[in-house]
């Protein structure tokens, strides 16, 4: 009973690494809010819709519970998320595209973002291939743009 309890154990935590090593994460060099507001910025200025902002800080605090500044940015842009659904009409799941800004204890700002690359291996976007190069450069271009300071 022991050995499949460290059996499911071991599982669990090789599943829950497999899946934050399709995460990417930047530091951010400004405070929580600039990062968030720069953030939004930089999608505008790319063109792109945002279509909402969730702050999971503020829904926690409503049910009287504490959680760090938190906030994910939901964006996109039909026609690369179009071409993208029709490689695989699936991927529409993951889409829009997501950015979470948070802050630690430390009060260190982070942007994390799905690694395209993670989409490509869960469905057929093989044809799709120079589109994901293209949403991995912006998604890169966009952390980066969040996180400097002036």
């Amino acid at each position: 009973m022991r050995k499949l309890a460290c059996l499911i154990g071991g599982l669990v935590m090789a599943l829950s690494m497999s899946a934050k090593a399709e995460l990417i994460e930047v530091q951010s060099e400004n405070d929580f809010q600039q990062t968030v507001t720069k953030l939004k910025s930089a999608i505008e200025v790319e063109g792109m819709t945002i279509f909402a902002t969730v702050d999971h800080a503020a829904g926690a605090q409503k049910v009287d519970l504490f959680l760090a500044p938190n906030t994910m940015v939901m964006f996109g842009n039909p026609k690369v998320g179009t071409k993208l659904m029709q490689c695989d009409s699936q991927v529409g799941i993951e889409l829009p595209l997501k950015m979470l800004v948070t802050q630690d204890l430390n009060h260190k700002v982070w942007v994390t973002y799905e690694n395209p690359e993670a989409l490509a291996k869960r469905f057929d976007l093989s044809k799709c291939q120079p589109t994901l190069s293209k949403v991995a450069d912006v998604l890169q271009s966009l952390a980066s743009v969040a996180g400097k300071s002036e």
